[in-house]
This record gives structure tokens, C-alpha cells and sequence, in this order.
């Protein structure tokens, strides 16, 4: 796995003391400056709590594959200052740091090309920024309802919120029926 390489002093200069939350992803877990609601449902599902909680310039971790910060607002101005070292995806909330030519689209390319399979044959959907690319590049590529404008953008499709079992929605319009008219 490709590790996100950033100035580590001057990242905890930038976000120790800011307002936000910052959760280091690490090959051997989460490191957060607090836990939140999205942190506990992580550690419900996958019944592994963050390996340290608070000051993160204590914490002792490596290698690590994502930087979160969670500002509450977009904050372009902050997120800008990594972009040099690393690719910056900007949310609605915050941002994230990865290494560069990490994606969900590099993930699937990878497997697509080691099982021969074209991406004019692949359905993708997603409601996040880190979802454009994928979105783009797959056959079918499907926006949730409850993704942002640009995220809608780079769709063929747009299907319900997630909330609203959107999914589901297109599995079902979609996939099901263009299955069964094509069973003989």
C-alpha cells in the first residue's frame, strides 16, 4: 500500500489546535484527536477503537494511508497548503491527504486490469468527492442523491439518497431489470 508522505511537524503546527477534528489512517488503525459519532460507528462495526485519542503530536503511528481533517466548513485555504506534498480531496466538512495516484479509481483499474475486465463493463457509485474520478472512468458511473452538484456531475446517473435505500433503487430499476430482459 502506498503510504501518504506529508511535513509531519508542520501538519500538527496547522491542525493541533484548530477547532476540528484530525484522524490519522494507518495501517494498524485510527489516531483522532477526539472520538466522535462517525468514529464510534467505525468502531461498532469494526470492533477496533482508535489506537490513541487526544494530542496527536504524542501518538505513535506509521505508515500512514490518510489524513482526515474535519473542519465542520470547506477550508481551501488550510487543505491548499498540502497540495504539494500530497492529493487533497476537499469535502463539504473538511478534507483528506493521501498519497498521489491513490483513489477508489487506482484501486479498481488495478483489479480491472488483473481479471481482464473492461471498465465499460463495470457499474461504480458513490456520493463523495473522493468518487469523481471512479465515477468517471466506469461504464455506468451513479451519483447517490444526497452527493454534491460536481459529484452529480460526473454521473451518468443519480438515484436516490442514501438514506432512502437509493441504492437499492438503482440495483433494483436498473441492474435487475436489464438482467431479467436479457435472460432468454
Amino acid at each position: 500500500m502506498k503510504t501518504v508522505q506529508v511535513n509531519e511537524e508542520r501538519f500538527h503546527n496547522l491542525t493541533a489546535d484548530g477547532p476540528y477534528n484530525v484522524i490519522i489512517h494507518t495501517e494498524n488503525g485510527l489516531y483522532c484527536k477526539e472520538t466522535n459519532e462517525e468514529i464510534d460507528g467505525w468502531t461498532k462495526v469494526g470492533h477496533i477503537p482508535p489506537r490513541h485519542i487526544g494530542d496527536l503530536r504524542q501518538a505513535d503511528y506509521q505508515e500512514v494511508l490518510k489524513y482526515s481533517v474535519q473542519t465542520g466548513t470547506p477550508c481551501p485555504e488550510l487543505s491548499s497548503l498540502f497540495r504539494e506534498e500530497a492529493t487533497v480531496i476537499d469535502w463539504n466538512n473538511g478534507f483528506e491527504i493521501v498519497a498521489p495516484g491513490v483513489s477508489k479509481w487506482s484501486a479498481i483499474k488495478s483489479l480491472l486490469n488483473a481479471y481482464r475486465i473492461s471498465p465499460n463493463d463495470v457499474v461504480a457509485i458513490g456520493d463523495g468527492p473522493n468518487d469523481i474520478d471512479m465515477l468517471r472512468h466506469v461504464g455506468t458511473g451513479v451519483a447517490m442523491g444526497n452527493a454534491s452538484t460536481d459529484v452529480k456531475a460526473a454521473a451518468d446517473f443519480v438515484t436516490g439518497h442514501h438514506e432512502d435505500d437509493g441504492l437499492a433503487e438503482f440495483i433494483e430499476h436498473y441492474l435487475c431489470n436489464s438482467y431479467e430482459s436479457s435472460v432468454i
